[in-house]
């Protein structure tokens, strides 16, 4: 191998071991990490004048078919997470909004990140860690410019 062969090799192993870390981090008795990115969903996707959005939303901004979401939508609904709503108009048409219960979920669920990166910057110290933040905001960067370039070539 190259030297930029082992350098690849070793950011493949770096990346893929945070984010394992990260997933089982982010697990709860309760959620599945599919319940737990539709949650993340509606939260990001909802504030005060928009409380609820349809299944085609939710899967359209989590990039997945309907039909993936909606049995997740449905364990959701089953666990007290979210409310499905009729539309009066249309009853075909199916509204979601986030239940208190989902909302102490992501309180709690920040709050166990928050400690878990609060270890981090004591680990790390506030200088690399000032720069393992810069090093990921310019790989975020650089993913979404490339991202927005392969949807470009399509």
């Amino acid at each position: 191998m190259d030297d930029n062969s082992e350098k690849i090799e070793r950011l493949i192993r770096s990346c893929n071991s945070f984010r394992h870390y990260v997933m089982i981090n982010h697990r709860t008795d309760q959620l599945k990490p599919g319940e737990m990115g539709v949650i993340k969903c509606l939260l990001h996707n909802t504030n005060e004048a928009v409380t609820e959005l349809m299944p085609s939303q939710i899967s359209g901004l989590m990039g997945l078919q309907q039909p993936t979401i909606t049995p997740v939508l449905r364990s959701l609904e089953d666990k007290g997470y979210v409310k499905r709503r009729h539309s009066t108009v249309d009853r075909r048409i199916v509204y979601i909004s986030l239940t208190p219960q989902a909302f102490e979920a992501m309180k709690q669920q920040h709050s166990k990140t928050y400690r878990l990166f609060e270890g981090l910057v004591e680990h790390l110290g506030q200088e690399d860690s000032e720069m393992l933040a810069n090093l990921l905001e310019r790989t975020a960067a650089y993913l979404q410019e490339r991202k927005s370039n392969d949807s470009q070539g399509e």
